[in-house]
């Protein structure tokens, strides 16, 4: 099992901005919510005040099922500063939600060795409590329960 990221050490999210508050909100009650227009029917990520794809102000933010594949991934070696100080290797994937196509999320893969990582990986949302307020979303491979 890799070990997690100590979040706590570096910034923290900005629970006050507008922007990406629902989202925070979201993690913090164990659930993953994008932002989706009603027009064109798509999410996107980052939120924005107007639809991304068709311009529309029609936008509402949607829970989505936490299940999700790697877009694409890396394996850092090496701390890239204080935050991360000593706290490396980890995996840093780029994943894209099932039932949310378009919404693609920067995060960790965790519980899972560089070299069983893989594109197009099924992976599920969990959560790592920080504090009270905030609960990073990382990712974990999707293990077949089978075996």
């Amino acid at each position: 099992m890799e070990k997690y990221i100590d979040f706590s050490k570096g910034p923290l999210p900005d629970l006050e901005d507008s922007e990406v508050a629902t989202f925070w909100e979201g993690t913090r009650q164990g659930e993953i919510r994008f932002p989706k227009c009603l027009k064109c029917n798509r999410f996107h990520w980052y939120p924005c005040v107007l639809c991304p794809f068709c311009h529309s102000a029609d936008i509402e933010w949607q829970v989505v099922k936490g299940q999700a594949k790697v877009y694409t991934w890396t394996y850092v070696k090496w701390d890239l500063g204080p935050l991360y100080h000593a706290q490396g290797p980890y995996i840093v994937a780029y994943v894209e939600f099932d039932d949310a196509p378009g919404a693609h999320l920067v995060t960790n893969l965790v519980d899972c060795k560089p070299e069983d990582a893989y594109i197009g990986m099924p992976v599920e949302v969990v959560f790592q409590r920080i504090n009270d307020e905030v609960a990073m979303p990382l990712v974990k491979p999707i293990r077949d329960k089978s075996s």
